[in-house]
């Protein structure tokens, strides 16, 4: 129980973050922009979280896994951010939060095909009463919406897929001690000096966008968020492993609906309950895999 509330908070907390991507993009700022200044804001919130935690002598992870950090920053935050901003411009908020559900289904496929996950009744169960909410949610969408936005919405499932594969990543390599938080630091840091070429090179103006628009101010504090849901959702993958950790995809998905509901004014079907009683009964149905030594608690993270 403890772990599936942790799961529930976290996930409408990280919902939260797409309605404020859709209102980065209205300001008609590349991609590559996006990206890089989302990614200077959580790096910065990091550094300033490390330099805290280091004068505090709150224990080090292990020596530094530099291929996992690049993993964390091309799967989990190049990519699926890009494509992210690229299907909210298309799409509502609610409709991208419907294709970022689509993580603990391949997730699951994906730790089946490397052999640490066994084909289950009750856990296979539980993600298809997960996919159900979101086929309902969807077909819902695409009436209200037409056909127009097909490609927004297929470009919003790439995320997810993104998203199942890093955490599959994480799972196999988080160590005894891994640090959540000094894993996304480092990888956040390899985000900018990554991304910092792509913006060079679109012949933009990066700083156009530091102002104190609404788009910019939006854009930030999704960058923050997502720092703080990122550390969190790492230290429940390295305890519970990467299927169970995946499903907070489906609460991401109501956290979006409701919050692009309340912020946005979009429109939020009747079948949005009907889907979060099916989404809550999916999880309970998929038990968390007790990870051996594996990982800090999230309290470790979040204190000193």
């Amino acid at each position: 129980m403890r772990w599936t509330l942790s799961l529930i908070f976290l996930g409408l907390a990280w919902g939260a973050t797409i309605p404020l991507n859709k209102l980065a993009v209205a300001g008609g700022h590349s991609t590559a922009d996006l990206v890089f200044w989302q990614q200077l804001a959580g790096f910065a919130l990091l550094l300033t979280w490390q330099s805290s935690r280091r004068l505090k002598g709150q224990r080090r992870g292990a020596r530094p896994q530099w291929g996992l950090y690049f993993i964390v920053a091309s799967l989990g935050t190049l990519l699926p951010h890009g494509l992210s901003f690229a299907a909210v411009s298309m799409v509502q908020a609610n409709m991208m939060s419907i294709g970022i559900a689509v993580t603990p289904m391949a997730a699951y496929m994906i730790a089946l095909g490397l052999g640490r996950e066994t084909l289950s009744l009750r856990c296979g169960s539980g993600l298809l009463l997960g996919a159900a909410s979101i086929l309902l949610l969807l077909g819902i969408s695409l009436t209200l919406l037409g056909q127009q936005a097909a490609w927004g919405i297929a470009i919003a499932l790439l995320p997810g897929l993104c998203y199942a594969a890093e955490s599959n990543v994480i799972a196999a390599s988080a160590r005894d001690r891994f640090d959540p938080v000094e894993t996304l630091f480092y990888a956040s840091g390899l985000s900018c000096l990554l991304a910092l070429p792509l913006v060079l090179g679109s012949g933009t103006d990066p700083l156009a966008l530091a102002t104190l628009s609404l788009s910019f101010t939006a854009l930030i504090l999704s960058g923050l968020l997502h720092v703080l849901c990122y550390a969190a959702y790492f230290a429940i993958v390295a305890r519970t492993g990467a299927v169970f950790a995946s499903q907070v995809a489906y609460f991401v998905t109501i956290g979006g609906f409701l919050s692009g509901t309340l912020f946005l004014n979009e429109t939020a079907p009747p079948a949005l309950i009907v889907s979060l009683g099916l989404m809550v009964l999916g999880v309970g149905l998929v038990p968390p895999r007790p990870q051996q030594r594996q990982g800090l608690d999230i309290a470790d993270s979040f204190n000193g």
